[in-house]
């Protein structure tokens, strides 16, 4: 009997694909392709947290950080899937604010 772990299908639903063609400055294909392979063994360990920030449509899912990237993903543990429900470039301050909490700071008046 082998050790192997479960593997998690990984799925990128349409809106989020579109959201990732249009992002600049992204290696797209190894966006994609990184996301399959760390996403696929251990979801809920490779998460860098669950987002929880008011009126955010993605309240409660699972995020990571891929190469500039945050992912927005769920599991199914019944259908061992993964399905990326959304992706934002990781260096805004939208981002920022959403998943790690900073505040934007203020312009300092002269």
């Amino acid at each position: 009997m082998s050790n192997k772990p479960n593997l998690y299908r990984v799925l990128w639903t349409q809106p989020a694909l579109k959201a990732l063609a249009k992002l600049f400055n992204v290696s797209h294909n190894d966006v994609f392709n990184r996301s399959k392979l760390i996403l696929s063994q251990d979801p809920h360990q490779q998460a860098d947290g669950v987002t929880d920030y008011s009126d955010f449509k993605y309240n409660g899912y699972y995020w990571v950080l891929l190469h500039n990237v945050v992912l927005i993903y769920t599991i199914s543990e019944t259908k061992e899937a993964v399905r990326i429900r959304a992706c934002y470039f990781a260096n805004t301050e939208s981002s920022h604010q959403i998943f790690w909490g900073i505040e934007p700071e203020e312009e300092e008046l002269r």
